[in-house]
């Protein structure tokens, strides 16, 4: 927050004015405001769309405040009818830290497209506040953490659809029929997988591939109990091994003031390039298992933030949307045809044979 506040305090504040003042400098807002397609008449009768119009094109506040309340009364039903054991303040909390969070790390993700999770910040605040109640830990850190995650994915979409002058409202009438669709076809998938993963899943058999672990299961319950049950007051308390960490949160807040500093003083050596979030944030990324994404995310941002931003800059912004389809798109063929309905039964081979457990690094022997 505090690197966010002093490098890009003056953009929000101006930007938070000119939204006010219903000024837009964005050059896709001022074509948005003037185009003529079919799409935007679907809304506007006229072949061009003047200020008012467009506003008129935006989403009410209403459309989104209507679909906050309906989740949040749901939230709160939910939280006193199951054994979630949330308590309506706890939900309120919760969703407050992303509320409060959402622009800081909003901002680092639009210039860095790496994203810092809060799911670790909002297990700590939850196991101080309601110690002793692991399943409700679980639910503060979905409301905490994957309220922003969702936040920001919508805006991400958004923002295409407003390159591609697609009118804001059928987005955010797709994405809506998405989201429906997409909780149906989640939870139906999910329980495919479980009935014909079962064998793998509760340790009967061993899968020989090692895909099929449960391992984010078990990190999300082991995080629960750790968090939850235990809490952070006795991992992180004056005795502990781990105490010191904690003023941790007391330096990252006064390390980007020496840079802004710097920046200030010799502009042109560009000290404001140096992000302190995203170091710290690489500082903790340590690979779990397969590390095969890190030189696959490499090639991927070469190839966008590189070759096609200097040269095919007008199909960056493709190339990004062509990337989450393909993977998208990659994913469901596999599941159909390896995992799921079809289940063709993969070669056995060097590269995924259960001895290696999915690590290629001859260093490890």
């Amino acid at each position: 927050m505090s690197h966010v506040f002093l490098f890009h305090g003056k953009d929000i504040w101006k930007m938070f004015k000119s939204s006010r003042e219903e000024k837009r400098h964005d050059i896709h807002s001022k074509l948005m405001s003037v185009y003529p397609g079919i799409l935007l008449k679907f809304y506007v009768n006229t072949d061009v769309v003047d200020n008012k119009s467009f506003k008129f094109l935006e989403i009410p506040n209403t459309w989104y405040s209507t679909i906050f309340f309906i989740m949040l009364l749901i939230a709160i039903v939910l939280g006193y009818t199951t054994e979630a054991n949330l308590p309506w303040w706890g939900l309120l909390m919760a969703i407050g830290l992303s509320i409060i969070m959402v622009l800081p790390i909003g901002i680092i993700q639009a210039i860095s497209n790496n994203q810092i999770g809060l799911n670790v910040l909002a297990e700590m605040i939850c196991g101080y506040v309601l110690l002793g109640r692991p399943i409700a830990n679980v639910y503060f850190k979905c409301y905490g953490f994957v309220t922003m995650y969702q936040c920001l994915l919508l805006v991400s979409d958004l923002k295409l659809g407003h390159y591609m002058k697609i009118p804001p409202r059928s987005m955010f009438i797709s994405q809506l029929y998405g989201t429906v669709v997409g909780g149906f076809m989640n939870y139906w998938v999910l329980r495919l997988i479980i009935s014909s993963k079962r064998q793998f899943l509760d340790g009967t058999m061993e899968d020989p591939t090692g895909q099929v672990s449960g391992y984010h299961t078990q990190v999300f319950n082991t995080a629960s109990i750790v968090w939850g049950l235990i809490g952070p007051a006795r991992t992180f308390g004056p005795n502990s091994l781990y105490h010191p960490l904690l003023w941790g949160f007391l330096i990252g807040v006064f390390v980007p003031i020496p840079f802004y500093l710097l920046h200030r003083k010799y502009p042109k050596y560009r000290f404001d390039l140096v992000n302190v979030p995203l170091i710290c944030n690489g500082l903790q990324l340590i690979p779990e298992s397969y590390t095969n994404f890190i030189i696959m995310g490499f090639l991927a941002s070469f190839a966008s933030q590189f070759y096609a931003y200097r040269y095919k800059n007008k199909y960056n912004y493709v190339i990004s949307a062509s990337f989450d389809s393909a993977s998208q798109m990659v994913s469901l063929f596999i599941f159909i045809f390896f995992n799921g309905i079809i289940q063709i039964k993969f070669p056995e081979w060097w590269g995924n044979n259960r001895e290696s457990q999915g690590e290629r690094c001859f260093a490890a022997d």
